[in-house]
């Protein structure tokens, strides 16, 4: 994963763009930007992605969402004072604990250490 200095307004918010790939036996099988932004309070918000994956020479934008659109909500992904958890984060609106989106949501984030009470987590990952 990788921030960029680029921002998307989403819902009235501004969203950091993070742009990430996903690799398989040294070939690129999704390149995903995916939207961010953190509220007063600390949690970190997540409004969408804009997906490609490529197999068997195609390219599948199916995984894309972006919250304010055909029912998606933005969800929290990390909360201000999320413990140290290998769960998936539970969104605003979700109650299955993936991403808001109403859609095939294939993504989740995990908490991957914490350390002097910041929270990081791993790259969004398909496999959850």
């Amino acid at each position: 994963m990788t921030v960029t200095h680029s921002t998307k307004q989403i819902m009235g918010a501004k969203c950091v763009v993070v742009d990430d790939r996903v690799w398989a036996h040294g070939k690129l099988t999704e390149k995903t930007y995916d939207y961010y932004a953190q509220d007063k309070k600390g949690n970190a918000w997540y409004f969408g992605e804009d997906s490609k994956e490529y197999k068997n020479g195609k390219v599948s934008t199916a995984g894309s969402w972006e919250a304010g659109k055909n029912g998606a909500k933005p969800g929290i992904i990390i909360g201000r004072a999320a413990p140290l958890r290998k769960t998936r984060p539970r969104g605003l609106g979700d109650a299955g604990g993936d991403e808001c989106c109403a859609e095939d949501t294939r993504s989740c984030g995990r908490v991957k250490k914490c350390e002097g009470g910041k929270t990081t987590t791993s790259a969004l990952s398909t496999s959850c």
